[in-house]
């Protein structure tokens, strides 16, 4: 990828002025690593907006980097922390996605002990300002599934499984999974789904469907990744897809 490889050489440069002769081997590749770590925990924070749009709200990103040697510690500074290295590198990376962001972005970045740290951290923080009271802390609430006999399904727990069948067994009739969820269509895997209560946010997962899950979020139709990531976050009003089940999802808080 033409991106990398500039980055490559413009690190490996870096560091052969930094030390006036050959890099330590594999430094400038560990370098661009931690580079690439740090622009995809940018990338997850990425919002989706309506029309398509894509917006980064934070006005801070403070970065961590472990570093174990003085060595390491000045090459990181030389490739990172000169003259805003890598927030030219964050603010190109979100312009080149056609990413909105605050133009007073600011990425602030601090060097630790390799003890503290065994891999680069990255928070994102909105600036609040003296207009803006503080937010109130998002509770858990209770998810309200409305099916499409009209019939209502509420749960408040904190993980709620989805799927055809009230009791999922093995080959062995064992008990493996109790579904909340119960959607008697044959569109829909005994194992269906799930959603999840995770920092202050719902998620809907896939666990290995047959037909899929999805959703209308935010006006777009997402199809939610089977079996494994993230998941997808989930709001109050969202359509809800299990195979060809459609269910209007509503958020009780109290």
């Amino acid at each position: 990828m033409n991106l990398f490889r500039d980055l490559e050489r413009r690190i490996d440069q870096q560091l052969r002025r930094l030390f006036q002769s050959e890099p330590v081997p594999g430094q400038g590749r560990e370098l661009i690593e931690i580079q690439k770590a740090i622009l995809e925990k940018i990338e997850e924070r990425i919002q989706m907006l309506p029309r398509a749009r894509r917006s980064f709200p934070f006005h801070e990103v403070a970065v961590r980097i472990p570093a174990d040697t003085e060595d390491r510690r000045m090459a990181i500074e030389a490739v990172f922390i000169a003259d805003g290295a890598l927030q030219n590198e964050i603010t190109e990376h979100l312009r080149r996605d056609n990413v909105e962001f605050p133009s007073d972005l600011a990425v602030n970045v601090t060097i630790v002990d390799s003890g503290e740290l065994t891999e680069p951290s990255v928070i994102c923080k909105t600036r609040q300002t003296e207009a803006e009271k503080p937010a109130a802390v998002r509770k858990q609430g209770t998810l309200r599934f409305t099916l499409p006999d009209g019939s209502v399904v509420e749960a408040s727990r904190a993980r709620v499984e989805i799927g055809r069948t009230a009791d999922v067994l093995d080959d062995r009739l064992r008990l493996v999974r109790r579904n909340d969820l119960v959607l008697e269509a044959d569109t829909v895997s005994r194992a269906h789904a799930h959603v999840e209560w995770i920092d202050g946010e719902y998620r809907l997962f896939d666990d290995g469907s047959s037909y899929g899950t999805s959703a209308i979020h935010n006006g777009r139709l997402i199809e939610v990744p089977r079996a494994g990531g993230r998941g997808l976050r989930i709001d109050s009003g969202d359509e809800l897809y299990f195979g060809q089940v459609r269910l209007q999802l509503e958020i009780l808080t109290s």
